[in-house]
């Protein structure tokens, strides 16, 4: 809980969601889906990320196969821009 920054919350009706519940307080924002890398991003720029939420071995393996995934992109575009040079 501590690593997570996390509360409790009491509610009433299990099945209404948090912010129909509480309109004044929560705000429910659903992102578009073409903005998933953007957002990603700025989550890493501010330094939220799986580890953040959940310091656990899983969160770390996630946390370091997402690293290693971007690193992987960048170094595919890396070779694909050299290649389209040597032709």
């Amino acid at each position: 809980m501590l690593a997570q920054q996390s509360a409790f919350t009491l509610s009433g009706d299990p099945f209404q969601p948090l912010e129909e519940r509480y309109k004044d307080v929560v705000l429910k924002l659903v992102l578009p889906a073409d903005t998933y890398d953007e957002s990603a991003s700025f989550l890493r720029l501010v330094a939220v990320s799986h580890f953040g939420y959940f310091p656990d071995f899983e969160g770390l393996r996630n946390e370091l196969i997402e690293q290693l995934e971007k690193e992987v992109e960048v170094a595919r575009e890396f070779f694909e821009a050299a290649k389209k040079e040597q032709q």
